[in-house]
């Protein structure tokens, strides 16, 4: 065994009457050291002997040796109570000397002498009870050499504070020091100044039977002027052989956080990083802020990497834009630069596929900056909402939108009055929109080379809400009529839907109406439907090239139906105006053009059918009576001529 110590004398702090009563009275004193067998520090129990110089250097001892036997000495630390005559503690250098208790070898001295100080005025020991008339300058608790200042509680060190090695003025003093609070087990690099632990922080391997954290250890500042508030587990800075690369680092508190970047911050929760430069990361769990500048606000699982990008919280959101923000919800992206989410499942795409990155995984990719500069709210609808372009605004909300009220009555709803006056095409298109009896209304008129044309009023003005494109200006594309009526490709003027040309759906089936027996009076069968359909005459024929130019739509071929006047006679309740009139004509109720109804031709056609199959039941029942009288007639005429075979054999 090659022990070392690095012994400290002091005073032991009793009442200042008894350290200081007449010479004859014995000083009491404290030796503490440190004992290392080897690298590590001693445990055990350990023989220890003191003997008293009159010189710092010279001379032997000027008494017997004091010895203590069987001291127990725990994590290397040692603690020796004794006393000298009083007279002579002022004039004393002492020397300590170490063996194992109960081995019988000789004592290893440590070399140099230690001066016994005793007990005395201010300077020499601070008072449990206080002092006074202390000068700062020359009166403090602290060292006066290269060595930390530690304090314990229960003997395990509580606080530590170590100078630094960067040193200024004449003579050389510390420019700064590493203060360690909380647990011995509490870390700060080799070679870090400016370091700060307030508290916190367990052994590795100790565990706190109150908190589930059993692989939970000590808080770390690994590089310059790092702070760990408190909490275990923490660190600021990322540990490289550089300490200044991450240096102002900040962990608040929380465990398991991880304040990587250069003056990065944490403030708490668990499993959080700041990763990069200027980085934030404010709670929550298991949070990365990875760009510089970023932030994460809170919540779970979410990650900043865009450059001053921002995470408001809740859980597996991705901001990998620059600039980009998820406000909060739940797998979100804002993929693409000064792009903004929130809601579920809400995506603006970046331009390249992150990899790995949760939210913004598996969408397609348009190349470059993605979606840049979109705004995209997503309901919380569970299936995603993914934008297509740059610079859209977007909008999921499956209850429906409203401005200026909180009860949607439809997709969208606006309530209030505004004035719009645009310029399109070369430049007119002047007017107002919206007022007390009219609601909002929105309009672009075009003339000339605009791109396409929209009016829109609400019910109850006396224009319509036309849609229009260029091209075809001023045919409608779609209308709706001052009272309701709607037209696709045309303007509605009798019915409640007209169509220019042809319609069609996805499946077969005609249109649905409502036929409740509750619904109906004065119910009763069709008769004669075979006699009526036959005054029917179907037709084909050719539209006259009047009609045809009125309806571009309408080609020069074959088509079938009925003629309207012929119709009117089996069915008059079927024909009507259609609001039209011939072409070229003034408009009267002689010249409207005639529609049809084919509805009841359809009606009647079931019934003549049915008028049918009764006939041709009846006829079936006829003709079976008619085969059974001509079957006994056969039998008959068989019987006769059997009986005449009988009369006549010969015949």
């Amino acid at each position: 065994m090659s022990p070392r110590t690095y012994p400290a004398l002091a005073a032991l702090a009793l009442a200042i009457g008894s350290l200081l009563a007449s010479s004859a009275q014995a000083g009491s004193f404290v030796y503490e050291g440190k004992l290392e067998d080897g690298a590590a520090a001693a445990n055990g129990r350990y023989d220890f002997e003191i003997l008293p110089y009159t010189d710092a250097a010279l001379g032997g001892p000027v008494a017997s040796a004091i010895r203590f036997e069987g001291i127990e000495v725990k994590d290397g630390r040692f603690r020796l109570d004794f006393e000298l005559p009083a007279e002579e503690a002022g004039q004393l250098w002492l020397t300590l000397a170490v063996r194992s208790h109960g081995s019988g070898a000789a004592y290893a001295a440590f070399p140099g002498r230690t001066k016994a100080v005793a007990a005395g005025p201010i300077g020499l020991c601070w008072s449990s009870t206080g002092d006074s008339n202390t000068d700062p300058a020359v009166n403090f608790l602290g060292t006066t050499d290269g060595q930390p200042l530690v304090l314990r509680t229960f003997n395990a060190r509580s606080l530590r504070i170590e100078p630094s090695s960067l040193t200024s003025g004449t003579p050389a003093l510390p420019i700064t020091s590493n203060t360690i609070g909380g647990s011995h087990a509490n870390q700060v690099s080799s070679g870090v100044r400016g370091a700060t632990i307030g508290g916190g922080g367990i052994p590795l391997a100790a565990g706190d039977p109150m908190f589930p954290f059993p692989d939970r250890g000590p808080n770390r500042v690994t590089d310059a002027y790092g702070t760990v508030g408190g909490g275990l587990d923490n660190q600021a800075g990322n540990a490289s052989a550089n300490v200044t690369d991450s240096a102002h680092a900040t962990v608040a508190g929380g465990v398991g956080n991880m304040a990587q970047g250069w003056a990065s911050s944490i403030g708490g929760g668990s499993n959080n990083l700041a990763n990069a430069s200027y980085s934030v990361v404010a709670g929550g769990s298991t949070n990365k802020a990875d760009g510089n500048s970023s932030t994460v606000a809170g919540g779970e699982q979410n990650l900043a990497s865009g450059m001053m990008a921002t995470v408001g919280g809740g859980g597996y959101n991705v901001a990998i834009g620059t600039q980009s923000t998820v406000a909060g919800g739940n797998v979100n992206c804002a993929g693409a630069s000064l792009s903004w989410v929130g809601g579920q499942r809400g995506k603006v795409r970046p331009g390249w596929d992150p990899g790995p990155n949760g939210a913004c995984g598996g969408l397609s990719y348009p190349g470059g900056d993605g979606d840049r500069g979109t705004f995209l709210w997503a309901d919380s609808q569970n299936v995603d909402f993914v934008s297509t372009g740059t610079n859209q605004f977007l909008i999921r909300a499956q209850g429906g939108m409203a401005i200026n009220t909180n009860t949607p009555r439809g997709t969208l709803t606006v309530t209030g009055t505004d004035k719009w006056n645009p310029t399109v095409g070369n430049g007119w298109g002047d007017f107002t929109v919206g007022d007390a009896t009219r609601g909002l209304g929105i309009g672009v008129a075009l003339s000339g080379g605009g791109a396409g044309a929209v009016r829109l009023w609400a019910k109850g003005g006396n224009e319509q809400i036309v849609f229009t494109n260029a091209t075809q200006y001023p045919t409608s594309i779609l209308s709706i009529g001052a009272t309701g009526l709607v037209g696709v490709r045309r303007s509605a003027s009798t019915n409640a839907l007209e169509v220019e040309g042809n319609a069609s759906k996805t499946t077969a089936g005609d249109w649905l109406a409502n036929s409740d027996a509750r619904i109906k009076t004065e119910v009763a069968p069709i008769e004669n439907a075979l006699d009526r359909l036959m005054r029917i005459r179907p037709v084909s024929f050719r539209y006259d090239e009047a009609y045809r130019a009125a309806h571009p739509d309408v080609g020069d071929r074959i088509y079938y139906n009925v003629v309207a006047q012929e119709y009117a006679e089996v069915f008059p309740e079927a024909v009507q105006g259609s609001g039209e009139y011939l072409p070229g004509t003034e408009k009267s109720a002689a010249n409207e053009v005639l529609q049809v109804d084919f509805h009841p031709a359809s009606v009647l056609t079931v019934a003549a059918v049915q008028e049918l199959a009764a006939r041709m039941e009846l006829a079936e029942r006829e003709n079976q009576a008619l085969k059974a009288e001509l079957a006994e007639l056969r039998a008959a005429v068989a019987a006769l001529a059997r009986k005449d075979e009988r009369a006549d054999p010969e015949r």
